[in-house]
């Protein structure tokens, strides 16, 4: 059994993404320009950078151009360049051309697989003498005169009742003057100084992105073509939309983005991804396909009201911690590189009280994502209302309406089940459409069983009665890897919770209606195995 450890830094990244490990690699660049000593540590809480990354991902490269010139000699098997943009609205059986707005023209950026593109940047952060702590999750926060000092991993080794097992090990206290938070969207301990310094003045809405990875025909490959969708399945009251690339020399990426902020209970959006491969304009491209990957994430959508104060005393936010996200655009990973660019900056400048300011204010960040952010609450009035309103604001408007729409609050959006009727999806063929635990299995997702439950519920009854009554149990739809099910007990339904299939997505807890459920990291090195995503 081991005795506790501790380590200090000089600056502690909190996060192993695109965002932290920009933020550390600058931070390492201008420490060996000014010849000075700096101890960076990034603490990753899965296995390996990349492995909890998933994204389009379309990647709009000026951010690495900066920071990291001549980074196609090292990432030019893994990216394509876009060569060509569709924007189809859809019917079930149709898909009419629409014209491709400013926002989703992606000439100049390139389709890659971000998990890759993050391990790469481990390797470089590591070769500028950056301390990657990969597998070890950040559990809670260390307080000093209610300032945040560091953070301190989760014990390891603790059964399922909290009992130490032979092999337990208490987690390592890690202590630094500066913690920059880069954990991604909802990240626990983010959450965590949001709530406790009040930092946010608008709640944040979120999408829920489904994604799969296809080995297609050479011969129905379509080199650098993006193809964006509006419209069927989903109704025209809720948010969201399809993205598919063709990129590498065969491969094809399935997506679909759903607006939390749904209302019918009864809506599956892994189902409603499934049921979209069989359009007509998706089928033959998928017909005698091989799918390799699957994965699913939370993401930000509440653009720049939504964003906190992104500074809190001991640290800052940077990348989808923060909620940097152009709906727009649909994408995100050279905002969240920026971001840590800069705090890497302020950080070394001695100036980091004015990093939240300094974002605000930048051209390619702040003042970016100002100007669309009308765009995702305008559709809380409808799709049809939406896409006027957006066309309206970038194409004559610029964004300089004189406004500010209020966001809502997703969770509470749902509406009880008795205003709807079940949704009949189709059963999968298992050729283009498959069971959700058969495409489980594509996520490389791995715990250990006997460990504590890290889906804490404050009520399970909430869920066994008030949420099945009536929500029709959303929990079961809306999760993405069959985590939580309703078992029937004789009259009485108990709530079994699979905690081993969690893909990190974050969903549950922010979609749950009654707020009852917790995400916290599990043991350090657990969850999905991504590898192409």
């Amino acid at each position: 059994m081991s005795e506790k450890q501790s380590i200090n830094v000089d600056v502690l990244i909190v996060g192993g993404g695109p965002a932290g490990l920009a933020c550390a690699i600058s931070l390492q660049q201008i420490a060996q320009k000014e010849n000075r000593a700096l101890q960076v540590a990034v603490l990753e809480k899965a296995a390996s950078c990349g492995d909890h990354i998933v994204s389009g991902a379309v990647l709009k490269t000026d951010a690495l151009d900066e920071l990291l010139p001549g980074w196609q000699q090292d990432l030019g098997n893994i990216v394509t360049p876009v060569e060509k943009d569709r924007l189809y609205w859809l019917t079930k059986k149709n898909a009419w051309p629409l014209p491709v707005p400013p926002g989703l023209n992606n000439q100049g950026c390139v389709v890659t697989s971000l998990s890759r593109v993050c391990r790469w940047l481990s390797q470089k952060a590591e070769d500028l003498g950056v301390m990657v702590l990969s597998g070890y999750a950040g559990q809670s926060l260390l307080m000093e005169n209610d300032k945040v000092v560091g953070v301190k991993t989760g014990d390891m080794g603790l059964d399922k009742d909290g009992h130490k097992k032979p092999n337990y090990q208490e987690g390592t206290e890690i202590y630094a003057p500066v913690t920059v938070m880069a954990e991604g969207c909802r990240g626990s301990l983010s959450e965590q100084i949001i709530k406790k310094y009040q930092l946010r003045q608008m709640p944040q809405n979120y999408g829920m992105g489904l994604k799969e990875v296809w080995r297609i025909d050479p011969k129905k490959h379509d080199k650098g073509l993006v193809i964006h969708t509006l419209g069927w399945p989903l109704d025209s009251k809720t948010y969201g939309g399809v993205f598919c690339y063709h990129w590498s020399e065969d491969l094809f990426t399935f997506g679909l983005v759903v607006g939390l902020d749904y209302q019918n209970p009864y809506l599956n959006p892994y189902q409603e991804l499934q049921r979209l491969k069989h359009h007509p304009l998706f089928k033959d491209t998928l017909e005698g396909a091989t799918p390799i990957a699957y994965a699913a994430r939370a993401l930000n959508e509440g653009g720049y009201q939504a964003l906190p104060n992104l500074n809190f005393p001991g640290g800052i936010f940077i990348g989808c911690s923060a909620g940097f996200l152009n709906v727009a655009q649909l994408k995100g990973t050279h905002y969240a590189m920026r971001s840590g660019m800069i705090a890497a900056r302020h950080i070394m400048d001695g100036n980091v009280e004015q990093f939240n300011e300094s974002i605000r204010n930048d051209e390619r960040v702040g003042r970016s994502l100002y100007r669309v952010r009308n765009l995702r609450p305008a559709f809380y009035y409808g799709r049809v209302f939406g896409v006027i309103y957006s066309g309206i604001s970038e194409y004559l408007i610029g964004g300089r309406e004189p406004w500010t729409f209020t966001l809502r609050e997703d969770h509470k959006q749902l509406r009880p089940a008795k205003y709807y009727q079940d949704i009949d999806y189709p059963k999968p063929d298992n050729k283009i459409s498959y069971p959700l635990l058969a495409m489980l299995q594509k996520t490389g997702t791995n715990h250990e069983e006997d460990q504590p439950c890290h889906l804490v519920l404050k009520d399970k009854t909430i869920s066994e009665q008030f949420n099945r009554l009536t929500y029709a149990f959303p929990e079961g739809r809306y999760c993405p890897a069959n985590v939580y099910e309703l078992v029937q007990d004789g009259d009485e339904f108990k709530l079994q919770i699979n905690a081993a299939n969690c893909i990190h997505c974050k969903t549950c807890d922010i979609k749950d209606f009654s707020q009852n459920i917790s995400w916290q990291p599990p043991q350090g090195g657990e969850g999905p195995g991504y590898q192409i995503t």
